[in-house]
């Protein structure tokens, strides 16, 4: 019995059409199939029996698994996915290649290489955090332009801590109906 030498490899297009066939039927479609039993099902319905079920699993196995992170059909997490769910150890390149695509994912890994867990920075939602805002005393429009025409005619013997004086302030001119709303301490805060 002899074995044939040259197998035919899928192109590119058949790489991703099989990416993504498998991952609906074991992962998403969470099947009870084996992988023997997908693959024979994608070669059958999609390849039109061009190429032997031996040549689509030697392809699979030994071209498409170790180049995994590199496919273009499966986003980054779904290849994170595969990996988890065929317990395909992660070289260090597909580590390093996999965290730049997925936005800085820490990846969990056994000390054999197989994917545990991932951590997506992007995916922690950080709680807001309640902080009590101080009740903010606001003047009316007109009070400030007043209060700054106060700075201006007094600006020649100004001082910082005149400033923050309630007497400065009591001595500006203004309505009695916004002496009432308005009080020097609120000017002062």
């Amino acid at each position: 019995m002899t074995f044939p030498q040259d197998r035919q490899s899928l192109d590119e297009d058949e790489e991703d059409e099989l990416w993504k066939f498998v991952y609906d039927r074991k992962i998403a479609g969470k099947t009870s199939e084996t992988l023997h039993q997908v693959l024979k099902e994608f070669k059958s319905t999609r390849m039109a029996r061009q190429r032997t079920l031996t040549d689509v699993e030697f392809h699979f196995h030994k071209e498409m698994v170790p180049n995994l992170y590199k496919t273009r059909y499966l986003t980054p997490l779904q290849i994170l996915e595969t990996y988890r769910h065929f317990e395909i150890p992660l070289t260090r390149r597909a580590r390093q290649v996999l965290q730049v695509l997925t936005g800085g994912n820490i990846l969990r890994c056994t000390s054999q290489g197989l994917l545990i867990s991932w951590n997506s920075r992007n995916e922690v939602d950080v709680p807001p955090r309640i902080r009590e805002q101080p009740v903010r005393i606001t003047v009316p429009g007109h009070v400030e332009v007043l209060m700054w025409k106060h700075i201006r005619k007094h600006a020649e013997r100004l001082e910082a801590q005149t400033l923050h004086t309630e007497y400065f302030w009591e001595s500006m001119e203004m309505e009695e109906e916004d002496r009432e709303r308005v009080t020097p301490e609120m000017m002062v805060d």
